[in-house]
């Protein structure tokens, strides 16, 4: 999102990290694209689509991408939907989706089902060899929360988790917003922030002659959360470098981000702090408080 790395205003090196990708199906616009191909950086991606594999494996290089249905570890219907970005271990509710202008269930449309079939899911926590997560990022359809619950272990490590939400129930039975929001804060996280805010036009409105532009009603947002803010000062140094990190280059959360790098200044002696501030007032920054989708088609 910051057109400058933290890496670079800080000049700092060898400051590795890890991100997981769930539901890695490639989009043009990973939040954390930017970082990839520096020294350190590692993704771990899961997305069982073999041509969507494919395409990451080839757009990044030396990446590891595995071809799991991340959930509870049950076996599952997976719903295939006309546009592969909408199929889920969930069944798409006509009754809400067909409300809504651009979105439809019906034959042709984004969450028509063209397929379904039973599929073995797999727990985070029961993947050998994937070692810790500094950066997890979850868009799987409405199964956020199931992926979660399979990863209480891998929770302890996170420093950002970045989920897409619904607030209405695109797919039946499906966890909403407040079930995966109360899941994360009994877990010792709060809510950092909500971006790409999207929504739709009840049917048969339509707004600015865009189909795809909202007029008033929240549907989904990607929720992004990080360590409660009583316990920041208990990370270690690497830990707030990241954190830092993180929340300046995906999110441009400048505030946060200077009082993180405060606090590892007062344990190290360093500057860090002072050198960011000078950067942010000699460039100056637009501080998006809040960001909606742009669905431009």
């Amino acid at each position: 999102m910051s057109s400058v790395s933290l890496l670079d205003i800080l000049r700092l090196d060898n400051l590795a990290l890890s991100i997981f990708d769930i539901g890695a199906r490639y989009t043009e616009g990973e939040r954390y694209a930017p970082l990839v191909g520096r020294p350190g950086i590692e993704v771990t991606g899961f997305e069982p689509d073999p041509a969507q594999r494919k395409i990451l494996e080839t757009r990044y290089p030396g990446h590891r991408y595995l071809p799991h249905f991340v959930g509870d570890g049950s076996t599952r219907t997976f719903f295939e939907c006309y546009y592969g970005g909408c199929s889920s271990l969930y069944e798409p509710d006509p009754a809400i989706i067909d409300q809504f202008t651009s979105l439809g269930t019906s034959e042709g449309s984004q969450f028509e089902v063209v397929n379904r079939h039973p599929v073995d899911t797999v727990r985070l926590d029961d993947v050998d060899g994937i070692g810790d997560c500094h950066y997890l990022k979850i868009d799987v359809q409405g199964a956020e929360l199931d992926v979660l619950r399979g990863a209480e272990q891998l929770l302890a490590g996170v420093l950002v988790a970045e989920m897409e939400v619904e607030f209405v129930p695109l797919y039946k039975d499906q966890p909403l917003f407040s079930d995966v929001d109360a899941f994360m804060r009994a877990r010792g996280f709060m809510l950092h922030r909500l971006v790409d805010l999207s929504g739709r036009a009840f049917r048969p409105f339509m707004a600015n002659d865009n189909p795809a532009s909202p007029v008033s009603q929240l549907l989904w947002a990607d929720a992004v959360y990080i360590p409660e803010f009583r316990t920041l000062e208990s990370l270690e140094n690497d830990g707030l470098l990241h954190l830092s990190l993180l929340l300046h280059d995906l999110y441009l959360s400048v505030d946060l981000c200077g009082r993180l790098l405060a606090i590892y200044d007062d344990r190290n002696r360093s500057d860090l702090h002072e050198i960011y501030l000078g950067h942010i007032a000699a460039h100056g920054v637009t501080i998006p408080f809040a960001s909606v989708k742009d669905w431009t088609e």
